[in-house]
């Protein structure tokens, strides 16, 4: 008979369980969503939980893993009022563009 190690605990499931998340941490690493520095971390809890006569137990294994959130959406609000009520823009109102087909410079929008 085999005593139980770490790699044998319910029958090596704790190596499977760990790949997976392993798996998701690379992945989430080389996610261009997520910020490149943040640390990620993946955690082993194993619970033994002894019988009554102390001659059995229960085992249970998780693995979980933190990672890099995904990096928010960001963009500039341009703000202003139009007719009255004020307004925002994804685009500048003030900026002025080239309009390369007449040669005239017009405020965006206009």
């Amino acid at each position: 008979m085999e005593k139980v190690t770490l790699q044998t605990l319910n029958r090596g499931a704790v190596i499977d369980l760990f790949n997976v998340e392993f798996e998701k941490l690379l992945a989430n690493i080389n996610d261009e969503n997520t910020s490149p520095t943040t640390s990620r971390s993946i955690t082993i809890k194993i619970e033994v939980k002894p019988g009554k006569t102390r001659r059995d137990a229960e085992s249970r294994i998780s693995v979980t893993s933190r990672l890099a959130p995904i990096k928010p959406a960001e963009s500039t609000l341009y703000l202003d009022i139009d007719d009255g009520i004020f307004a925002a823009y994804e685009d500048n109102p003030e900026q002025h563009t080239l309009d390369f087909t007449s040669g005239k410079v017009s405020v965006l929008g206009g």
